[in-house]
């Protein structure tokens, strides 16, 4: 297999482990467009290895028990159900009281901050 494809390979499962080219870079101290640059020119051995080394790394922690996940990702996806799960919270109270929603969303926001303070 050519040097191209194996990485691209490579940067496929790591996609599926939920990062992008920018994360790879950053994590191997490359700059930015440094793969895709590599890549233009049919690959590049070093790249290859590192990226060997970081699936293999990865793969031995998730095989370890640890828990091998894009925390950014994570956390993206924990702010739109809070976002979801608040606006609804919104909603029910609003139609309660028979005002509309937006007249609500303060009286939200400061029960959530009272017991962020807590």
């Amino acid at each position: 297999m050519d040097l191209k494809k194996e990485t691209e390979e490579l940067l496929n499962i790591l996609k599926s482990q939920g990062f992008d080219r920018s994360q790879i870079e950053q994590e191997l101290a490359y700059s930015d467009n440094y793969i895709a640059q590599q890549l233009s020119k049919g690959g590049n051995p070093k790249l290859l290895a590192k990226l060997k080394k970081l699936v293999a790394s990865r793969n031995m922690k998730a095989a370890e028990g640890y828990v091998v996940v894009d925390v950014g990702a994570a956390l993206r996806r924990i702010e739109a159900r809070q976002e979801v799960s608040l606006s609804a919270i919104a909603e029910i109270l609003a139609h309660q009281r028979n005002l509309p929603t937006v007249s609500v969303l303060g009286e939200l926001e400061a029960a959530i901050n009272k017991r962020l303070s807590v």
